[in-house]
């Protein structure tokens, strides 16, 4: 018998997911998620729309914005992501319910991982990997791109501008390229990365 093992690794191959610290800048990996990339025949994105705001507790965003729902006490997000084209995403177990023929439905679980950025230098760490503008006035809450980050596609999504949050998702078989970028533009904008903040003590 074989005593070959498997063991678990990250989207980055590591043991743990990834949460890296500057000053100014946070990059942690979002996990417990479940993705799937929702494409709408020409014509059904009414009907989509309506079957989502039933089924994940909002409708559809407008173009370049995301909505976000629950479903089953599961938080979900709807990223616009191209013309007639979203990703969602969330702790759902399951696929959300048949599209029919208003749309089309895919499992990206396994092809896609997502990361929180944070802190107050984190636009202009952003702004070294992509043509985005991120002031608010242009990338306000609520806002939502695909884009180019050195050359890799990404969907970038900002949940608050004044303390900035982002979040940052990208193709799986490029996490280690995409990290790499990050962690490089993060210490020419911040300096040596930092420990983690520790938790406040008990009372």
């Amino acid at each position: 018998m074989s005593d070959l093992k498997l063991e678990a690794k990250t989207a980055l191959n590591l043991d743990q997911p990834v949460e890296e610290h500057w000053a100014g800048f946070s990059f942690v990996e979002i996990t417990g998620e479940n993705y799937w990339w929702l494409a709408a025949s020409r014509g059904g994105e009414e009907k989509l729309s309506r079957r989502c705001e039933k089924h994940l507790g909002a409708a559809l965003p407008e173009p370049r914005r995301f909505s976000r729902g629950k479903s089953g006490g599961a938080s979900v997000d709807l990223l616009w992501a191209g013309e007639r084209q979203w990703m969602i995403a969330g702790a759902l177990p399951d696929l959300p319910p048949s599209t029919g023929k208003a749309g089309y439905l895919t499992d990206q679980s396994d092809g896609w991982v997502a990361f929180t950025v944070s802190g107050s230098k984190t636009r202009n760490v952003l702004e070294k990997l992509c043509q985005l503008d991120l002031h608010p006035a242009s990338f306000p809450d609520g806002a939502c791109a695909r884009m180019a980050v050195e050359g890799m596609i990404a969907i970038i999504a900002c949940e608050d501008s004044d303390e900035p949050r982002y979040r940052l998702m990208f193709q799986r078989s490029s996490a280690r390229s995409m990290a790499g970028h990050i962690r490089h533009a993060a210490f020419s904008t911040c300096g040596e990365k930092i420990e983690a903040p520790s938790a406040p003590a008990a009372v």
